[in-house]
């Protein structure tokens, strides 16, 4: 139970790219403030990670890296540790509204319109808060096309343009038909579920649990055999 461990669990985690480079930083940091050996099993409490967040505040670490430090915490409980405990929900939850708070201060209206740019009206209310979201948190074009293509395809598959009434059930049927019915690969599959959660965390403020969809099949390497003609 190590984190090179949480290293290999990364490269398939159903996370956002930017978060698989950064949970493995934020966990050996918190190795280091822990004194515990990157081979050692680490010891997760709700005590340690509050003390952590706050080490982290004192360097002035913003609240929304903050989160995403518990966020690489979390996921090595549950994947690598294999366990619930301890809840991390709480403290998330508080770095979460932290983030938002920080986030309202140093965004005037006037940046926020320019950084928001134009938007179609004619969209899906819930579309053009997420355009707005993805904007405003500097997310690449072709990100934002993605993320808002995937969330429209949900739409679709509940055929509602009301996802609060939706949540991790609906989610799941949705993956798992683009594994069985779609084909799709593994990573166009993490691709739909990073934008929908994006969609539930960021604009409706929800945290959907586990879902547990069929898995898409991952590409087979098929080596080249080269025969000698005779």
């Amino acid at each position: 139970m190590s984190v090179e461990r949480f290293l290999v669990v990364l490269k398939t985690a159903r996370i956002h790219e930017d978060d698989r480079v950064w949970f493995g930083r934020w966990l050996r940091r918190f190795a280091v403030f822990l004194h515990q050996p990157e081979t050692a099993s680490l010891t997760v409490s709700q005590e340690s990670v509050k003390q952590f967040c706050r080490t982290l505040l004192a360097r002035q670490v913003p609240a929304w890296q903050r989160l995403q430090a518990v966020r690489a915490i979390e996921l090595y409980r549950s994947e690598v540790l294999g366990t619930s405990d301890p809840d991390l929900l709480e403290i998330r939850q508080i770095l979460g509204r932290k983030a938002e708070s920080e986030r309202v201060a140093v965004t005037t209206p006037q940046d926020e319109a320019e950084l928001v740019g134009v938007i179609n009206r004619t969209e899906p209310l819930w579309i053009q808060k997420m355009r707005g979201e993805l904007r405003l948190m500097h997310y690449a074009l072709s990100t934002e096309t993605a993320y808002i293509g995937w969330v429209l395809r949900f739409m679709k598959h509940v055929g509602s343009e009301e996802l609060e009434k939706f949540g991790a059930p609906e989610l799941k049927e949705f993956l798992t038909d683009l594994a069985v019915k779609g084909e799709v690969a593994a990573s166009t599959q993490n691709q739909a579920l990073n934008s929908v959660l994006f969609f539930y965390h960021r604009i409706l403020g929800r945290d959907l649990e586990f879902i547990d969809a069929v898995r898409a099949r991952r590409p087979k390497h098929l080596p080249l055999v080269l025969s000698r003609q005779h």
